[in-house]
């Protein structure tokens, strides 16, 4: 199962939504990030914190640490596991098909094969608003 998003998919998210991600991550050793230099991306393993700037990296998000996000930035969202993942629930129960749906009351619902990659898209909506 994938535990972490992909420097390709911090690539995703505009500028704004990466300076928001920048002012909300406090690294901890054993963090895994991404370096952004000469445009260029490397995959690292955070060590010894206290001297890591995050104005060259941003984070390679866990599965704990996006819940954790959602949680805190988003209250509203709700997370069910019931063979999909859901992050937020329309009220109203309205039907859900594969992709990205809005229902009526224009709440959008969630829905990936794979569980990293459904919290990654509503942390990006989330950070992009």
């Amino acid at each position: 199962m994938k535990q972490h998003i992909t420097p390709k998919q911090l690539n995703e998210l505009s500028e704004k939504g990466k300076k928001r991600l920048r002012k909300w991550w406090k690294p901890i050793d054993g963090d895994l990030y991404a370096r952004f230099s000469n445009n260029m991306i490397w995959p690292m393993l955070a060590h010894g914190v206290a001297k890591l700037k995050k104005e060259n990296n941003l984070p390679l998000l866990s599965i704990g640490q996006m819940i954790e996000f959602l949680i805190v930035k988003n209250p509203l969202a709700v997370i069910l596991i019931d063979g999909d993942l859901y992050t937020e629930v329309a009220p109203n129960g309205a039907a859900i098909d594969d992709g990205l749906i809005t229902d009526d009351d224009s709440e959008k619902i969630f829905k990936k094969e794979n569980t990293c990659n459904a919290l990654w898209e509503a942390v990006k909506d989330v950070l992009d608003k």
